[in-house]
């Protein structure tokens, strides 16, 4: 039996999506890193959650499974995999889309086989899923590569293989397919399956994670026979493979600078089952080093893997993560060389008496501030401090949901409200000055 394992940097991929390569190309529709999980607790739904662990909210109700979530390139729907409504839980896995806010939820696939892990292309027109027949359930060596449009037309086989990633400009998918001498080799193709090249052969099983943000190397995990694994990169030639990494337990990769030069990344491993420690490597592997050591991770429990928001300073000089949930997920600055580790959010206290948590620093374009979220003041609010902590202030004083920063280049905030019954994204001035909303989530 060959069954594919689960791997964690599926995950750690929408902990970058904030500044990923794949987000959607205007600024003020970034809204910020979102993780989307599926849970049985108490029943069957979609959710999403911070990246430290706060805001967890119920997306999408169901009596089925709703596995393998990935947001869309503008941030407004869903695709993940599950058995359509009137099927019984796992007895089926079907691509299937729903709106953010829970609405207008589609089959895009239809047939008895596993159709699974579906992969928005960059401009969000079509989808790339992997596909195993019913009678080849046990062998994942035998999954196929497919692409759908998000409305359910021009469904196609692709190539033979698993775990397909886009490329930024969206012109190849980088996957995993089995090959005589082992059980996954990297491959590159176009979406219409042509222009076929291998990249890499080993005996070892190999991923791919993302690709840079220059679209110039790919970054994969390779797992060895005795369960750990480590992180490597690549040039998307093929050639200049570089391991990252050298792991007792699983070190999987995070997100790329902003320069592409250095990587940070998580490391799991010792007796804690849920504890992370917080790396930065050069992309050539050299500079290893530890920026924040076993820091728990929120919400592991339902989640799965690693609750921190790392994000680059514009410079990548300095890097802004969520920490402990023990201590209120303060936000924590650290320089890219390790020197530096500083709380910028231990005060003030909230009405109850706490710290109040924390949650997506995001960086200025200039780099001298930090706008941030907060519910210390007993609600959901969009914050600003200047980079050394100090000057802090609420910039949204609203009863509703306020949350998920993002700057534009020209220094305004982009954020997500509630306050007018719907979600929707809004703009403001550095100020706080001058907020309006631009378009709801969903049509």
């Amino acid at each position: 039996m060959k069954i594919l394992p689960v791997v964690l940097a599926g995950q750690l991929a929408l902990l970058a999506g904030g500044a990923s390569s794949t987000a959607a190309p205007s600024s003020e529709a970034r809204v910020g890193s979102l993780i989307l999980f599926w849970s049985a607790d108490p029943y069957p739904s979609l959710w999403s959650i911070r990246p430290d662990g706060t805001h967890r909210r119920r997306v999408f109700r169901t009596k089925q499974n709703c596995k393998r979530p990935n947001l869309s390139p503008d941030r407004r729907w869903i695709a993940f995999d599950g058995a359509p409504p009137g099927k019984r839980p796992l007895s089926e896995f079907d691509v299937q889309v729903v709106r953010r806010d829970g609405t207008g939820r589609r089959s895009l696939t239809h047939s008895d086989a596993r159709e699974l892990d579906p992969q928005w292309a960059p401009d969000g027109t079509r989808i790339a899923y992997s596909r195993l027949e019913r009678a080849d359930s046990d062998d994942f060596r035998k999954t196929w590569i497919w692409t759908v449009r998000p409305d359910g037309t021009g469904e196609q086989p692709v190539v033979k293989g698993n775990t397909a990633r886009w490329s930024p400009d969206g012109k190849w998918i980088v996957f995993s397919t089995p090959t005589t001498t082992s059980d996954g080799d990297l491959f590159v193709a176009h979406p219409d399956g042509s222009g076929l090249r291998r990249l890499l052969a080993t005996p070892r099983l190999e991923q791919p994670n993302a690709w840079s943000p220059d679209g110039r190397r790919i970054l994969f995990t390779r797992w060895f026979a005795d369960g750990h694994s480590d992180v490597f990169s690549m040039a998307a030639s093929g050639g200049d493979v570089r391991r990252l990494t050298r792991a007792r337990g699983e070190n999987v990769g995070g997100s790329w600078s902003p320069d592409g030069r250095k990587l940070a990344f998580f490391d799991k491993g010792g007796p804690c089952p849920w504890c992370f420690s917080l790396y930065v490597v050069n992309s050539d592997g050299s500079g290893l080093r530890k920026l924040a050591p076993k820091l728990w991770a929120a919400g592991a429990g339902s989640l799965g893997g690693p609750a921190f928001d790392p994000a680059w300073s514009p410079d990548g000089q300095m890097i802004a993560f969520v920490g402990h949930p023990g201590l209120g997920e303060p936000i924590y600055v650290v320089r890219a060389d390790g020197s530096g580790l500083r709380n910028l959010t231990p005060k003030p206290r909230d009405a109850a008496g706490g710290v109040g948590t924390y949650a997506a620093p995001a960086w200025s374009p200039d780099g001298r501030k930090l706008a941030f979220v907060s519910d210390r003041e007993g609600n959901s609010e969009v914050y600003v401090m200047n980079a050394d902590g100090s000057g802090q202030r609420s910039l949204t004083r609203n009863p509703a949901y306020d949350a998920d920063p993002a700057w534009s280049p020209d220094g305004r905030i982009a954020f997500v409200s509630n306050r007018d019954g719907s979600y929707g994204v809004y703009v403001m001035n550095a100020d706080g000055g001058g907020q309006r909303r631009l378009a709801l989530r969903s049509p």
